[in-house]
């Protein structure tokens, strides 16, 4: 008798790990399938108002698109499923918002495998756009020091990208290839804007400071110190020059 509930005991266990083993690994339930997909999202704002775009995307509606363009122009190809459009939608809201891989997955209703791709792979075509955006002439050897020993440069990028405040979530390499791509990004912006909201009252007040309290504090409190940001900047000089 204790031998057959032995039995039916290691039947009973073995029915349930076979079915936690089927429910895990055969039967997968789908879990970004709201109706409300990315590419939906991506037309809701190209088509809406013009702040929603600065607000989602850190530019106008007509420069996103422009960059898209540019981006098309070095290569960078819809996939299966992800137009161009929305991979470059899903990389600046990483950039400018800071948030990380679920939630733009929740945001564009995608794996967070093809999140985690579809950033490297518009990151990787960035590393040209950024040559053309940011490197200096022939004669450029050093970052001029009104620049260096400035301290508004550096909330310049933190008021736009809020990454910088995680980007030491990131390896070295791909925190110099994404500072540069925020670079890159500011003059592109600069130069195509018709009124670059976010940078307004530096524009009218050459000699203006963010506080603490300008914008979302939730979003713009900048962990990376000056130390390690002069690295990745001369890194990042250093590339420039040598190419």
């Amino acid at each position: 008798m204790e031998s057959t509930n032995r039995d039916i005991n290691a039947l009973a266990l073995l029915g349930i790990q076979a079915t936690a083993y089927s429910s895990t690994f055969i039967i997968k339930e789908p879990c970004r399938n709201s109706p409300h997909t990315g590419w939906k999202f991506m037309m809701e704002i190209l088509g809406g108002h013009e702040k929603r775009c600065h607000e989602m995307f850190r530019m106008e509606k007509h420069v996103f698109r422009e960059l898209c363009d540019t981006l098309k122009g070095y290569g960078l190809k819809s996939t299966r499923g992800i137009p161009v459009e929305e991979a470059v939608g899903m990389f600046l809201m990483t950039l400018g918002h800071g948030i990380g891989n679920r939630m733009i997955q929740e945001r564009f209703q995608h794996s967070g495998e093809t999140v985690s791709r579809q950033f490297s792979n518009v990151l990787n075509y960035m590393s040209t756009f950024t040559m053309e955006m940011i490197k200096p002439h022939d004669n450029y050897n050093e970052v001029p020091n009104h620049i260096r020993q400035n301290p508004k440069y550096h909330p310049y990028f933190r008021a736009r990208w809020a990454i910088l405040e995680r980007i030491h979530s990131y390896e070295f390499d791909k925190q110099v290839t994404i500072v540069a791509a925020s670079m890159a990004l500011h003059n592109f912006i600069r130069k195509k804007a018709i009124a670059d909201i976010e940078f307004q009252q530096y524009d009218e007040n050459e000699d203006y400071l963010p506080t603490s309290g300008d914008g979302n504090e939730s979003e713009y409190h900048l962990t990376i110190d000056d130390s390690e940001m002069g690295i990745i900047r001369d890194k990042i000089t250093l590339e420039l020059i040598g190419r």
